[in-house]
């Protein structure tokens, strides 16, 4: 089992709705992969005599809709992978904590709604993501990756480990970070805030 770190956008707007609603924290945590479930869809593509068993002993199942579709949740996602952890300690120069605003680029700021396996999602408010990004924007690749040493990562169980042994991890960062300051660039830019999460 890996841990992932997942980075959604969302408008303004919907910051307070996230820290307050369950179920729409829930459909934005889902990520990639939960985010076109849509049980009316899986019924529709059951036999129809399961349906019917279905609807006599379940009666809150849904009735079978070809043409339904969850709605997707709002705002882009990022999926750091395994990068994240290199990434932040890249930045921090500390497995965990580190200077604001650059620790609270991976692991967000405001600690929001219950336990997803890796602890509870986390916000970034827009005036956060717009410090987040102007410290991101200081900070240049290359100078990220003068910072690289990768015996100190394994020493300090930086994860995912083996960044001795595994030559790739340096481009791998690299690439990863870019993304990351285009993502908060692109978040800054439209007044967005930000959540975190690892699953």
């Amino acid at each position: 089992m890996s841990m992932n770190a997942q980075l959604r956008r969302i408008p303004a707007a919907d910051a307070d709705r996230a820290r307050r609603d369950t179920d729409f924290r829930t459909q934005l945590t889902m990520g990639a992969f939960g985010a076109g479930f849509d049980s009316a869809e899986l019924m529709s593509s059951l036999p129809w005599y399961l349906r019917l068993l279905l609807r006599l002993t379940q009666p809150g199942m849904p009735k079978s809709s070809p043409t339904a579709k969850a709605a997707p949740p709002p705002g882009e996602l990022l999926d750091l992978h395994k990068s994240w952890h290199g990434i932040h300690w890249l930045l921090c120069q500390d497995p965990w904590e580190g200077p604001v605003p650059l620790k609270h680029t991976l692991f967000g700021k405001e600690e929001i709604g219950e336990d997803l396996g890796y602890g509870p999602a986390r916000l970034n408010s827009p005036s956060e993501v717009l410090e987040v990004e102007k410290a991101l924007r200081a900070l240049s690749d290359a100078e990220l990756m003068r910072r690289y040493d990768p015996q100190k990562m394994d020493e300090l169980e930086i994860y995912p480990g083996n960044f001795a042994d595994d030559r790739s991890w340096r481009s791998d960062l690299k690439r990863d970070y870019n993304r990351l300051r285009k993502f908060y660039q692109d978040a800054a830019a439209q007044g967005d805030a930000v959540l975190t999460w690892l699953d």
